[in-house]
């Protein structure tokens, strides 16, 4: 996959992960070097994309993440900084 910028040693976060627009930008991010934390809702479809960025050595978590609920945003940013560091980009 071709860098589209520099962004080793980032993190990033990115919602909606698992489908659609939001799935081309965590690959994207992950392809420039970001690891990733794919949240959704739909943890089949995060597992799948997460799944996509290991196959092109990228690193990523995938969270179960429902935005509506303080609680499972706040579990996913615990999660995120616990098993990839600070995260810097939140999308």
């Amino acid at each position: 996959m071709k860098k589209i910028n520099n962004l080793d040693g980032k993190v990033s976060v990115v919602i909606g992960a698992g489908r659609g627009i939001a799935r081309a930008i965590a690959i994207g991010f992950a392809g420039a070097g970001s690891a990733i934390c794919c949240a959704a809702r739909t943890g089949k479809e995060i597992e799948n994309t997460l799944s996509e960025i290991k196959k092109q050595g990228g690193k990523g978590i995938a969270v179960k993440t429902d935005i509506t609920r303080i609680e499972s945003v706040e579990n996913m940013i615990k999660t995120a900084t616990r098993d990839l560091g600070a995260p810097i980009f939140l999308l």
